[in-house]
């Protein structure tokens, strides 16, 4: 709720709060960033922000935080980066489409999938960046930079495309993510991939897969 100062009166209250919410209604409607009433804090490898500030990034912003990829891996906790940036970074080793995540279809969704989605899947289905059947050369990875969203705002339909299916989920989902770019990681910047492990436990929705696998690790900066 929005409060106006103890001397301001209850009619300085209610022209106060109809300002707020005109603005706020304003920022949805336009399609831009989206502002969070609330004061509690935030914190991001960007430094800490309150909700109580803009904190949708443009797609040209770098990102708040980065991932190192894993197969089978799961993004950890996504709520400091609702409607922010997340760089995750994939070594070229995992860049194929001889991948278990590829052949079980390990992504639902189709443009905006949801968080628990391969990104490897997700790059070749979108095209966003070539996944040919052998590993490139000439590079040291690729850097994608993904905007989270909320999940309940957003359906996951089913859609063939650059030879890949992708599944359809009609089930609940916290958080999605969109590919906002990507762009190679040249062999001379090869320490962009060395970021600090940190043990994850796998995705809830594992069990839509009928194989069991151990828990992947996730590399977390």
């Amino acid at each position: 709720n929005l409060r106006s100062s103890s001397g301001g009166g209850g009619r300085q209250q209610q022209n106060n709060t109809a300002a707020a919410n005109a603005l706020y209604q304003r920022t949805r409607e336009a399609g831009g960033r989206r502002a969070l009433m609330s004061t509690e804090p935030v914190s991001t490898a960007a430094g800490p922000q309150t909700r109580s500030r803009v904190i949708r990034e443009l797609d040209t912003d770098p990102p708040s935080g980065a991932l190192l990829y894993a197969p089978g891996g799961s993004i950890p906790s996504l709520s400091v980066y609702l409607h922010r940036l997340l760089e995750i970074r994939i070594p070229a080793t995992n860049l194929t489409r001889n991948s278990y995540e590829i052949a079980k279809r390990r992504l639902w969704g189709d443009g905006i999938y949801t968080s628990d989605s391969d990104i490897v899947a997700i790059l070749l289905h979108t095209g966003k960046f070539p996944v040919r059947q052998a590993s490139p050369k000439g590079i040291a990875g690729v850097s994608v930079v993904v905007r989270i969203l909320n999940g309940e705002e957003h359906k996951f339909p089913s859609s063939m495309k650059h030879g890949l299916l992708s599944r359809s989920w009609g089930g609940s989902a916290k958080y999605a993510i969109k590919i906002v770019r990507s762009t190679a990681i040249p062999l001379t910047q090869a320490e962009l991939l060395n970021l600090k492990p940190q043990s994850r436990r796998s995705s809830s929705r594992d069990s839509r897969d009928k194989q069991s696998k151990k828990s992947p690790k996730v590399l977390v900066m």
